[in-house]
């Protein structure tokens, strides 16, 4: 959302304005006594201001407390610094660059909160239906299923359309008991093969399979509200330019501070400052922040920036600021709509917190925000501002002993008199702690920031300089959720730098009472030893509030209490019905005040109900009544269903207000903090101890049963949701399937899933000459398959298993494992919309491809479309034919003219590497003559349609003859990869000289297809590879080889791959087997190895790569595709392309054209009417030129035969024009040709031939090169 241009002007004003009075009397000089009228004056300036209420007031206290800071600043550098020795020097710049520090992040502080926006949320369409597609992610790793469930239910209950809404579990763990709760709860089920990148790699891999517009993540322990999306959304589809809505973590459980702390639960979250106020403030200056959870996210901007940041720990943050550098927006909502649990134990807590420090400064190294194109200047600073925070634990530590310069080694680090420390600093502090006070207010109190941080620093210090250092360094850590205490321990390991400093501390203070006590009694050096004393005094009360965290309280409640007050019923099993009120709920249970009549007795089963039509959440579960005191009831929840476990959750979680009290605290007053500061010191006198150190065991599951938790293969699987019903969510089914996919595994973030058939109405069923069969059982899909390569990629590696095995006949060359694949039409070539069929074009098709090493074990046509209704039902009919072999026939019902989806059986034999799919259309409307241009005479194939291919694995053949298979399958034209193994720590460079020679050949025969060389030095798990070296081993028995050597042999670590080895006893002898590969004419023989010769190349002429066409002579059609692709049937066949590859360089004087000889053959009359038709030629999708097809005379035919190949056919001459072409071109010619119009009751012949003669010529001997190109050779 747009920053309000008022407000922009009233900041920039009131900015300026403190910035002229800065500069302007900010800098002059006074003695001491002067100053203190200034700093009086400044105090009660600021009581009688504080006194207003308003932003405008704050904003002006801002400027007031900046000037009062940045004189102490001046002061401090023009009147304070002296260097009289080295230790001396060290410790009064440490402290003057801590000061420089917390001054600079005072001052961005105030720019991120100076005006938090305070976003509502925006309504959505009124039509439901317009409402996006909503992919929910939950992340796991290691956490319990009792911790994930309630997140999993929660999403599954979200207020959405169910057809438009699907949840995921993104479980890095592999366990199958998330595995069995996603089926059972109807979640979708996501793992990948391998845990790169941790928690940014396993959405990125979710990303590639899930299709949903937008994407919500919510870590396993943040259960949502049921309006959460309702909320989000709106904004995300009125703006869109937003790439993300995030909102609050609230944590529903105490963090270490509040359980730990005497005090802690009467003051705010430690959160509750950054979701409350610096978010919001961030949402002005479109700076939000990613958080990693209870986030909207959009795919789109997601896609831009290459998915989630992997190059940090922090990959929230750094993701949201690739995406504002691309120019996408950002906002926050500052409502809770989701709960999660805080870390429990304080070592947990600095363990999290090191991870984001560490994240935060990896992205001040790696991608600085102050740097680098995109962001806004208003963005920088409030990057900066985050950034620099975590900077904090070396200013900490300096503010903290800085006294101790003076007390032990009798330092003076600033050179003044204790007066005038006090009347500049003691300004600076109080404005500062007052102001913040006033803009924090309930969402952090005074000095509990000082705590917070204290905890933290001795264990950040050396974080920050390793990071800084070296920022690739560290890896993502997850924080542990959920753990319990059977008693409570003091954690020494959490504390310790802070008991040791605290022990510093104190003889600290008390060399400095026995000093003024004892030493001295000159009034400046009384002065100098009170001052300090009472200045480490204040830190010694820090640390020893930071260490009373440590005392790890008791936590044996499994489920945290959230304390509200609910209108329930609870119904006893006699009938009686009471109304009630609850004091606290949980997902174990109950607290309910409830006035009977009578003592009960316990236990006792009831029914609690609850309704709230508001947010559509209506409960009646069973529970025990536990104990009884007074009118107080203590309930247990009876969970027996899964639906009561979802009920439990929207009771708890659901509500739209469930949070609604989280910064329900008193504003903040800086004596009332100091008081709950010296109160939580205070509780390290209170149990646990000192001096109780042994760490409480954590109750729950023992070491061992967690070790024995069944796990999934570590392969990729998706099972696709189900729950939510037939929708978005079914559109991941396979086609014909009973309703469930056990695994898809796509890895293109193109795949579109295909949507499951629907059966037709009888009445409206059209006859199938073939009847359907059944599908075979659902299998299982492998790494590789995806829309781009809806087979399995050649090097897929071992499959899953699965519950039907291949025919018993097949065993010794068929894998044991098959994968089912739905190809939609519009993959295999229907772009652009259905397939239409007319009278005068028949026959139309499409191409069906199956890898090389795979074989089709079962196929099923899925068809949809329709037929005109005007035509006669006996006499038309839609034949399938497929290689030209029959599939089925659909005939025509007038009253329903679409039809399907139909499922049509089609032979496995029937298929072959490039299989062609023909769709044969006749039909007539009226029963003596038809007209084959009328336009009743129409059928459509729909682009919806689909073929469904199961498929199996072939026993691979090593035989170097038929080479580039199978590293290289030229029928599937989708983007490839060909793992390369260098086995050297530091190849030679004829080692590299070898790769780059195969990598060539590779690229050649890929032409404009994607293809990549992955390089390692080991053999990969799975599928094939090249792996190029001096002597590799040629057999079993580690034999060398006896020269250049070409080797095929399985992939030690996946039978079904093959390595092709590029070997030689020296490394001058493998790049002599390359060179071999690449540019021998002969064939290396039939075998799997061969000791090869070295080839003889001509010397090589600059423009002579093989992907470039000549320039010095003209070039045939014929060396650019073969005859085949030059050939066209019917009267409207597809377009005919010749691509071409020309030289980057390559221009022409004054811009003249480059020209084509071209040469076309047709069928003369009185076949085709030649005045109707014509040929269109095309560049680059761009129209040039259209002939007709009018013949040559009689004559020229004639003598043609006789001097020229063109005999027969029609040439022209086609200017090219230098601006249409580019370094990849595409010549297109479409044939439109109409029959001769024969009469009434006359047939016309539909199996017509046209043709671009091979011997067409393309001449660009005109063209000057303007560069000389690098001679890479």
């Amino acid at each position: 959302m747009a920053t309000p241009r008022g407000l922009n002007w009233l900041i920039l004003f009131l900015s300026a304005g403190g910035a002229f009075l800065c500069l302007s009397i900010g800098n002059i000089t006074l003695d001491p006594g002067q100053q203190a009228y200034i700093s009086v004056g400044t105090v009660a300036l600021f009581f009688v201001l504080n006194r207003r209420k308003g932003r405008h007031i704050t904003c002006i206290l801002m400027m007031l407390s900046l000037f009062v800071s940045f004189r102490y600043l001046i002061w401090r550098l023009g009147s304070t610094v002296q260097f009289t020795g080295p230790l001396q020097i060290v410790m009064s710049v440490a402290l003057l660059l801590a000061e420089g520090y917390a001054l600079s992040t005072l001052c961005l502080s105030y720019f991120q909160m100076s005006w938090p926006l305070g976003r509502r949320p925006h309504s959505l369409p009124d039509n439901p239906a317009d409402w996006p597609m909503v992919d929910v992610y939950v992340p796991s790793y290691n956490e319990d299923l009792d911790l994930v469930r309630s997140t999993v239910l929660g999403a599954l209950d979200l207020h959405w359309p169910a057809d438009k809404l699907n949840v995921y579990i993104l479980d890095d763990g592999r366990r199958k008991s998330f595995y069995d709760f996603a089926q059972e709860s109807g979640a979708g089920y996501i793992i990948r093969s391998e845990n790169n990148h941790a928690k940014a790699g396993n959405l990125n891999h979710a990303m590639k399979i899930t299709r949903g517009e937008y994407v919500v993540i919510f870590d396993c322990d943040h259960v949502p509200t049921r309006s959460f999306l309702l909320k989000t959304i709106g904004w995300m589809v009125a703006d869109p330019r937003l790439a993300l809505l995030q909102t609050p973590h609230h944590f529903y459980s105490p963090d270490p501070f509040q359980r730990n702390l005497a005090a802690g639960y009467d003051v705010p979250p430690e959160g509750n400052m950054f979701y409350g106020l610096v978010q919001d403030g961030n949402d002005f200056w479109d700076a939000t922040f990613f958080c990693g959870s209870c986030a909207a996210i959009r795919r789109s901007a997601l896609l831009s920036v290459g998915g989630f940041a992997t190059e940090t720990v922090t990959e929230d943050a750094h993701t949201a600021l690739k995406m504002q550098r691309k120019g996408w927006g950002t906002a926050y909502l500052r409502q809770p709509l989701a709960g999660g649990l805080a870390t429990e134990r304080l070592i947990l807590h600095i363990g999290q917190r090191v991870r984001w420090a560490r994240g935060m400064l990896q992205i001040m190294r790696l991608d600085n925000p102050m740097l680098g194109p995109g962001l806004r200047w208003e963005q920088r600073l409030c990057y900066l501002s985050a950034m620099s925070h975590f900077l904090f634990a070396i200013p900490r530590v300096t503010f903290l002993v800085s006294p101790l310069g003076f007390l032990f080694f009798g330092q003076n680090i600033i050179a003044a008199s204790p007066f005038a420390i006090m009347v500049y600093a003691l300004p600076h502090i109080f404005h500062s702690i007052m102001t913040l006070s006033r803009i924090e207010g309930r969402w952090r109190y005074s000095f509990w920031s000082e705590i917070y941080e204290t905890s933290l620093a001795l264990f950040l210090v050396r974080i920050t300089i390793v990071t800084l250092l070296q920022p690739h360094k560290g890896k993502f850590n997850v924080t542990d959720k959920g753990g319990l205490l059977a008693r409570g321990y003091f954690d020494f390991s959490a504390v310790y730098p802070n008991v040791i400093m605290a022990g510093i501390l104190f003889l600290g203070m008390v060399r400095g009472i026995v000093g003024m006590i004892f030493q001295y009694h000159q009034k400046l050096a009384f002065q100098s030893f009170l001052l300090n004393t009472f200045w480490i005094s204040i830190s010694l009360i820090v640390v020893l509030a930071s260490i009373a965290v440590g005392r790890e309280t008791r936590q044996i409640r499994h489920k945290p209490r959230v304390r509200v007050r609910l209108p329930v019923d609870i119904c006893f099993e006699d009938g009686t019905e009471y109304h009630a009120h609850t004091t606290d709920i949980s997902l174990g249970g109950a607290g309910v005040t409830l006035r009977l009549p009578r003592q009960m007795d316990t236990p006792q089963d009831i029914t609690l109900r609850y309704d709230k039509p508001d947010d559509g959440i209506r409960v009646s579960v069973p529970a025990t009544i536990l104990g009884q005191r007074g009118s107080w009831l203590h309930l247990q929840w009876k969970i027996e269903t899964l639906d009561q476990e979802r009920e439990i959750v929207s009771l708890v979680f659901g509500r739209s207000d469930a949070w609604h009290n989280w910064a329900d605290f008193k504003e903040d007053r800086p004596l009332n903090s100091i008081y709950q500061v010296i109160k939580s010191i205070r509780g390290l006198l209170s149990p646990p101890y000192l001096w109780d150190l042994s760490p409480a065991q954590e109750t729950g599951e023992s070491d061992e049963s967690v070790q024995k938790e069944e796990t999934l293969e570590k392969k990729s699987l998706v099972l696709p949701p189900t729950y939510r019903g037939v929708g978005y969510g079914m559109t991941l089914l396979v086609a014909g399937m009973a309703g469930l996919l056990s695994m898809v595994m796509p890895v293109q973030a193109q795949d579109t899933p295909a949507p499951a058939p629907v059966e037709a109405p009888a009445a409206a069923a059209p006859a199938v000459a073939a009847p359907a069969r059944s599908l075979p059982p659902p299998s299982y899909s492998a790494t590789g398959v995806s829309r781009l390569t809806p087979l399995g990629d050649t090097n897929s590696g071992d499959i899953p298993p699965v519950g039907s095995a291949v025919d018993r006949a097949l065993a010794d060359r068929v894998a044991d494992t098959e994968i089912t694949r739905t190809i939609p039409f519009r993959d295999l070539g229907l772009e652009n919309g259905p397939l239409t069929l007319r009278g005068f074009s028949p026959l139309q098709g499409i191409d069906v491809v199956v890898p090389a090493n795979r074989v089709v074990t079962h196929a099923v046509l899925t068809l949809s479309g329709a037929i005109s209704p005007s035509l006669l039902p006996e006499a038309t009919a839609l034949t399938v034919t497929l290689n030209e072999q029959y599939i089925g026939t659909i005939r025509i019902d007038p009253a329903h003219p679409n039809f399907g989806p139909l499922e049509l059986p089609v032979d496995p034999l029937y298929f072959t590497g490039d299989s062609k799919l023909n769709f044969h259309f006749a039909g007539e409307y009226r029963r003596d003559c038809n007209d084959l241009y009328n336009d009743v005479l129409w059928a459509q194939i729909s682009d919806q349609s689909s073929i469904t291919l199961t498929t199996a694995r072939i026993v691979p053949e090593r035989d170097l003859g038929r080479l580039p298979t199978p590293f290289f399958d030229p029928n599937l034209k989708v983007a490839m990869r060909v793992p390369v193994v260098m086995p050297a720590a530091t190849p030679k460079p004829e080692i590299m000289q070898a790769g780059g020679l195969v990598a060539s050949w590779f690229g050649r025969m890929a032409d404009a297809r994607q293809l990549s060389f992955p390089v390692s030095r080991s053999i990969p798990a799975t599928g094939n590879a090249i792996e190029i070296g001096e002597n590799i081993p040629v057999d079993a028995q580690g034999r060398p080889p006896a020269g250049p050597t070409l080797l095929e042999i399985a992939n030690p670590n996946d039978r079904w791959g093959t390595v092709l080895v590029v070997t030689g006893r020296t490394a001058q002898e493998v790049e002599v087997a390359a060179r071999a590969l690449v540019f021998s004419t002969d064939t290396l023989g039939s075998g799997p190895s061969a000791v090869v010769q070295d080839v003889t190349l001509r010397a090589r002429q600059p423009y002579d790569a093989p992907a470039f066409i000549p320039t010095d002579r003209p070039v045939r059609f014929g060396e650019l595709v073969t005859a085949g692709d030059l050939q066209a049937g019917g009267f409207a066949p597809g377009t005919l392309h010749v691509p071409f590859h020309l030289p980057p360089d390559l221009y022409t004087w004054r811009g003249l054209p480059f020209l084509m000889d071209l040469w076309i053959r047709t069928p003369d009359n009185p076949v085709v009417d030649i005045s109707a038709s014509r040929l269109d030629v095309g560049l680059n999708n761009s129209y040039l030129q259209s002939y007709g097809l009018l013949p040559n005379s009689l004559w020229r035919t004639w003598s043609e035969r006789m001097v020229t190949q063109h005999a027969g056919a029609v040439g022209h001459v086609t200017a090219l024009p230098s601006w249409l072409l580019f370094g990849q071109n595409d010549l297109q010619f479409n044939f439109n040709t109409r029959p001769v119009d024969r009469g009434a009751c006359r047939r016309t012949p539909d199996n017509l031939r046209m043709g671009i003669d091979s011997d067409s010529m393309l001449d660009f001997r005109r063209g000057v090169h303007f560069t000389t190109l690098p001679n890479l050779s």
